[in-house]
């Protein structure tokens, strides 16, 4: 996978980590598979992610994804909407070594 926007970092300071993530396009492009990769740096484990709409519903749509070390690389797929500019977020949710449970949600949007 080829990744060629840059990162949006995200700092947790409460647990000392951080996550970093990047999209194949920015905005996201609708109707094409798009791929999202999320670095991470801590004693974190990827539980679950999805997107979903934040200025319209859309459902939750999952980010079927492989994980390796503290690389995660996810794809999805956008479909059309009537807005011409739609708000989406990444939902992400982290559980540390010790079980805690951190959600981090991510905006970004798709254009037509």
């Amino acid at each position: 996978m080829h990744l060629t926007t840059p990162n949006s970092n995200i700092s947790e300071s409460q647990n000392h980590s951080s996550i970093s993530i990047s999209f194949s396009h920015e905005p996201a492009r609708i109707e094409e598979m798009m791929q999202v990769k999320i670095s991470y740096l801590g004693n974190k484990i990827v539980e679950e992610v999805w997107v979903e709409g934040i200025n319209m519903y859309k459902g939750r749509i999952p980010v079927a994804a492989v994980e390796a070390d503290d690389i995660w690389l996810g794809e999805f797929f956008l479909g059309s909407c009537s807005e011409p500019k739609m708000q989406w977020q990444l939902v992400v949710k982290l559980r540390s070594e010790a079980g805690g449970l951190t959600t981090i949600k991510h905006p970004f949007f798709s254009a037509m």
